[in-house]
């Protein structure tokens, strides 16, 4: 079964999550928390997961999931998309070319946590504990968006995990058919 990795991309914290889909159930087993690593913080979170794999003994396929704004050539380095392309050459690449809206990202992680039929289909391993967090405290303010201003270290890891998590369950369809990708198998 690939490993799959995704990233949200920032300067503090660089984040990122890796787990892998069993069926219809989301397995996050560790998350990447990168605190102050300036212009070179996705290459560190990059790094820190590669590690965390080769921990765990991981000789698998990996599948990258993140950010869309990556893709973007900085003036500080080459952009986080290539740093991924670097640090990880090997692997199946499940970033769209554009980010969906915050709204069908948070849609897609809650029917993780309970679906219409009442069941979760979530585990996150208590090690998780940022992850664990935004989960428990992320809210939206009254513009209606995510509130970044109440506490700035939080939204960035479940970020990072709403990439992947839209990308396997969307909310959103045409047609009909869902705009994701069912690629965790």
């Amino acid at each position: 079964m690939p490993v799959c990795i995704s990233f949200d991309f920032n300067l503090n914290p660089a984040t990122a999550v890796i787990g892998q889909r069993v069926g219809q159930e989301l397995r996050v087993w560790r998350e990447v928390w990168v605190a102050h690593a300036g212009g070179e913080a996705t290459r560190a979170a990059a790094l820190r997961a590669k590690q965390l794999l080769t921990d765990a003994g991981w000789h698998g396929p990996i599948r990258l999931y993140g950010d869309a704004s990556g893709q973007a050539a900085k003036t500080t380095g080459p952009a986080d998309h290539a740093v991924l392309r670097e640090v990880f050459p090997h692997a199946s690449w499940y970033i769209p070319k554009s980010n969906p809206h915050v709204r069908d990202r948070v849609a897609a992680v809650n029917a993780r946590c309970e679906t219409m039929d009442g069941r979760s289909h979530l585990v996150i391993d208590p090690a998780c504990e940022h992850l664990i967090a935004d989960m428990e405290q992320v809210v939206f303010a009254d513009n209606g968006e995510l509130d970044k201003k109440r506490n700035p270290l939080l939204t960035h890891v479940s970020d990072a995990f709403g990439y992947a998590v839209v990308q396997e369950w969307p909310t959103v369809t045409r047609g009909g058919v869902g705009i994701g990708f069912s690629s965790w198998l």
